[in-house]
């Protein structure tokens, strides 16, 4: 669903290219008694290269262009490399040059909507409106099958700012598809990512609230039967010694197993900490995430696993719904005094930070860890968080 308006793109774009070949070439093609050219190609080549030549070399170039489009939204990625983008974005423009192919800077600008920010877009809007207009007061009786009607019926003084006004109009019309497209993929993924978060906190937040029970419940009565068993050893004689000392040994064998579950629990929880952190993080599309968890964790307390986890979960989600950043960089590390949870982002920053639920709740569940949070933030320095937290040595 998220990738509904790239693949919208994709078709339309494709489509354009196909019918847009086909009409010039076929209109080229009943132009030949009148030695009338339809494309640059066309006026550049004449009288070089036999026409069916260049209908081949133009049909080639609507088939590159369509290529080019397919290739910009098979990315669907709203952070793929600009480079790349616009490579192919400059290859569709000069062909659209070499083909009279006007509807080709619509599809341009679309596809800058969908992948660049609104200053840079609407230079490019602008540019493309300005060539156009060029392009077709330049060569008016090459591009006079287009707009048949208005060839020759109006002056030019008046035409072209008619045109323009027009070509900027629709130009800006289809660049605004191109950004609420790119909004609502990136609005898609980022509600994936949220829901994979939840996911994850779910599952460890469950998985610490059988650790606790079984710690708190079942641990300390099988204890204070244990000590009730090992007393009444001592005071039973006869064959009766011999079945309470029988039930004392059941009980330590069970307390045993219990102890086993739960360092299990949090040896899993421990292992699994870096794979939470980076199932998170890959299913975020913007910003990238970049996760550098210590591999040695073998000891971690499991209320620390799942503080750690949450704090982790409140930078990625600061880093997607406030910081406009391109960059999340994460890293626990684990010390003889405890561990340290750093997150920063190349976002914008604020000069005043407002603690909003998410910050406050990770301050308290640190706070009852005796541990504390550091925040550094200022603008276009981006955020930053710093969490530490101390052994925390529990018994069964």
């Amino acid at each position: 669903m998220t990738q509904k308006p790239f693949q919208l793109l994709r078709i339309s774009g494709v489509l354009a290219c196909v019918v847009s070949g086909l009409l010039t070439i076929t209109d080229q093609i009943h132009m030949v008694p009148t030695n009338s050219s339809v494309t640059a190609l066309q006026i550049a080549l004449t009288g070089k290269l036999p026409l069916w030549t260049i209908i081949l070399l133009e049909a080639f170039g609507f088939g590159i262009n369509g290529w080019s489009v397919w290739l910009v939204t098979r990315i669907e990625e709203v952070l793929a490399p600009r480079k790349r983008i616009l490579a192919l974005i400059y290859v569709q423009v000069l062909l659209a040059f070499a083909l009279f192919s006007l509807d080709t800077f619509y599809i341009v600008a679309a596809e800058i909507g969908l992948f660049f920010s609104l200053r840079y877009g609407i230079a490019w809007i602008v540019g493309l409106a300005v060539s156009e207009t060029a392009l077709y007061f330049s060569f008016p009786q090459a591009l006079s099958w287009l707009y048949p009607g208005a060839y020759g019926k109006m002056a030019w003084t008046s035409t072209v700012p008619v045109f323009a006004a027009a070509s900027l109009i629709y130009h800006l019309l289809a660049y605004s598809m191109g950004r609420l497209g790119a909004r609502e993929y990136r609005q898609g993924k980022e509600l994936a990512a949220m829901q994979q978060v939840e996911t994850e906190s779910a599952r460890l937040a469950e998985r610490l609230s059988i650790a606790r029970e079984l710690h708190d419940s079942v641990g300390h009565h099988l204890t204070a039967l244990s000590v009730h068993l090992q007393l009444a050893s001592r005071l039973v004689t006869g064959n009766g010694a011999s079945a309470v000392g029988e039930a004392y040994q059941i009980t330590q064998s069970l307390l045993s197993d219990v102890r086993n579950v739960v360092t299990n629990l949090r040896d899993m929880d421990s292992a699994q900490l870096t794979a939470a952190i980076n199932a998170m993080a890959s299913s975020v599309p913007t910003p990238q995430i970049h996760v550098d968890v210590d591999s040695e964790l073998d000891d971690i307390e499991p209320i620390t696993n799942h503080v750690l986890f949450r704090c982790a979960q409140e930078a990625i989600t600061n880093a997607i719904r406030h910081s406009n950043a391109r960059n999340l960089w994460l890293e626990v590390r684990h010390s003889s005094v405890g561990y340290e949870l750093k997150a920063h982002d190349d976002g914008k920053g604020v000069a005043l930070l407002r603690s909003g639920n998410g910050l406050n709740g990770i301050r308290e569940r640190v706070a009852d860890l005796g541990g504390d949070i550091l925040i550094r933030t200022a603008p276009g320095k981006g955020f930053e968080l710093t969490v530490k937290i101390p052994h925390r040595k529990e018994a069964l």
